[in-house]
């Protein structure tokens, strides 16, 4: 089953493609617009992004999540990119119908109004709700560091007065700097503490993932360094992704995690990588399973190096069901196909470090060129891979290339687009190759 999830508002670059799926219904936020569907692509409600969280403009990078453990939506934004009144939003439905009632937050960035909060990592478990910033100085746009907000959950599913615990830039460097993009777990089960990943720490040509975790009471949450888990070697220096009808490539941003899972003991986390590690000519989009002993348990890498035409992969996002049973899903495109949807799994019972075939979700439809200001024809930033709480399936939301609606350098148009996984595909495993 798949359909469509929001087009191009034609106001927005990029989408900033996020999604979740509660026990009836499904709920994509997008820069620029906010929508409710039933399970089969019937559209509930649309409504701007801005209007939701009640704001007359500015509001950005939003993210959406269902959690199992209270059965409430949490929606997490920011507002007023580089501005002295940048702030970050917070809310939390009051059941698990989504078009039902809402609790919000708004959340002063910073109180000396130095600097501005961008790209949220969010993660929660049984007694936290975390939201981690990146900080940029509003004078320079310089980087400051990563500042983190922390909610006791319980106040939160009752509307009540939210003072968050915060940990401001700094608070993670242990002597060798700070870390760019903290990403905590998704977190299911009755784990009580709440894990933190971030990545592309290094140490000559290899690479590692760095895990922290928040620890204490609910009102008291402290945050203690775990340590660097070496994982596979990819290269930082990522090429852009090629596309059919023009020279113009898509790109692909950075090695930052994408989305991080806690369940069932280990951490699950996936991200986009560059191969070889030395001159590297491709994307792919990379998986990792992390005990919370910090023992790398496995790891691939879904990778488009097949035939005559490599395929370029890129923001990927990783779920894991109960059973183990993960699925990953991905945007790609090389010189012979637009960019479009794909998705890949695995069955908890399949071989260590293999990975099912890749699944084509939606066929890109046209060239994407799309500048609104300089030369970055961006994509991404992120997508949503997640579990069915009502059946435990997996869905993803991925972007794909529109059909242009016009002629010139901004031609493009980037649709989104919901998919359950298909349990009947044939297996296909491919194990991973180090390179």
């Amino acid at each position: 089953m798949s359909f469509s999830a929001v087009s191009d508002n034609l106001s927005y670059i990029p989408p900033d493609t996020i999604g979740a799926i509660g026990p009836s219904h499904l709920m994509t936020t997008l820069n620029g617009t906010v929508r409710i569907q039933d399970k089969t692509g019937g559209i509930i409600s649309t409504v701007s992004l801005n209007s939701y969280w009640g704001k007359p403009s500015g509001v950005f990078d939003p993210k959406v999540y269902y959690d199992e453990d209270i059965n409430r939506w949490i929606t997490v934004a920011c507002v007023s990119s580089q501005n002295a009144n940048s702030a970050v939003l917070l809310g939390i439905s009051s059941t698990n119908d989504p078009t039902g009632a809402w609790y919000q937050w708004s959340f002063d960035a910073d109180g000396s109004n130095v600097n501005w909060a961008d790209y949220p990592g969010v993660g929660f478990n049984q007694k936290w709700i975390a939201i981690s910033m990146n900080m940029f100085t509003v004078a320079a746009n310089a980087f400051s560091g990563p500042k983190t907000w922390v909610m006791d959950k319980t106040t939160a599913m009752t509307g009540g007065v939210l003072p968050p615990t915060l940990f401001n830039p700094g608070f993670d460097d242990i002597g060798s700097g700070t870390g760019f993009t903290l990403i905590p777990c998704h977190t299911f089960g009755t784990e009580t503490d709440l894990y933190i990943l971030d990545s592309d720490w290094a140490s000559g040509l290899n690479k590692y993932v760095r895990i922290s975790k928040l620890t204490g009471a609910a009102a008291t949450p402290s945050w203690s360094f775990l340590g660097y888990v070496d994982v596979q070697d990819y290269s930082s220096s990522f090429p852009d992704a090629p596309q059919f009808g023009t020279t113009t490539t898509i790109e692909t941003n950075d090695t930052r995690v994408v989305n991080a899972v806690c369940r069932n003991g280990s951490l699950w986390y996936s991200q986009t990588g560059a191969l070889p590690t030395t001159a590297p000519n491709r994307t792919v989009a990379l998986w990792h399973q992390v005990s919370t002993d910090l023992t790398l348990i496995q790891e691939g890498a879904i990778d488009g190096l097949v035939g005559g035409t490599t395929t370029f992969y890129y923001f990927p996002s990783i779920a894991v069901t109960a059973s183990n049973d993960v699925g990953i899903g991905f945007s790609g495109s090389n010189s012979g196909n637009y960019p479009s949807a794909y998705y890949a799994n695995r069955r908890g019972t399949d071989p260590l470090n293999t990975f099912q075939s890749v699944s084509l979700m939606k066929a890109g439809e046209g060239i994407y060129t799309k500048y609104y200001s300089g030369t970055r024809n961006r994509w991404g930033d992120y997508s949503a891979t997640v579990v069915d709480p009502a059946d435990g399936s997996l869905w993803t939301l991925q972007e794909y290339a529109l059909a242009p609606s016009g002629s010139g350098t901004d031609i493009g148009r980037w649709g989104t687009w919901w998919g359950k996984f298909d349990a009947s595909v044939p297996i296909t495993l491919s194990s991973f190759a180090a390179e």
